[in-house]
């Protein structure tokens, strides 16, 4: 009975850290652009810690078929994540055609407990998505 639950315990902190690790939220968006309405799917994707010490880092990827190059019209000065007592601005780091890096400066990671907001603008729409760590 005991390494029944013992394993049953194992998976459950594997499992919780492999979601942990890797969190995704998808949305959508449109805009009216040369007089023509396009809608934009993407998904927002928590990696963790960056590259770069110190900071956190979410990839925006975008579904784009029509040719656009979306990356170009995030606005790094409305790039903002937002925790219960925390602002932090942020800024953006292409990392192909269709998608992003907002990396965000952290001198804790353990300051991102609870919901997290980030916000974006693109071609003037808000996005936002919420993250629970």
């Amino acid at each position: 009975m005991r390494f029944a639950i013992a394993a049953l315990l194992a998976v459950t902190v594997a499992f919780s850290a492999a979601r942990a690790a890797k969190m995704s939220e998808k949305g959508s968006f449109g805009v009216v652009i040369d007089q023509n309405f396009v809608k934009f799917s993407y998904v927002m994707t928590y990696l963790g810690e960056s590259e770069t010490k110190g900071q956190v880092a979410f990839e925006l990827a975008f579904n784009d078929n029509k040719g656009y190059d979306i990356p170009s019209e995030i606005e790094d000065s409305d790039t903002v994540l937002k925790t219960r007592s925390l602002k932090i601005k942020g800024k953006t780091e292409r990392k192909s055609i269709n998608s992003v890096l907002l990396l965000f400066p952290v001198e804790n990671i353990r300051d991102l407990s609870g919901k997290v907001s980030v916000y974006t603008r693109v071609f003037g729409s808000k996005l936002k998505k919420k993250f629970r760590f």
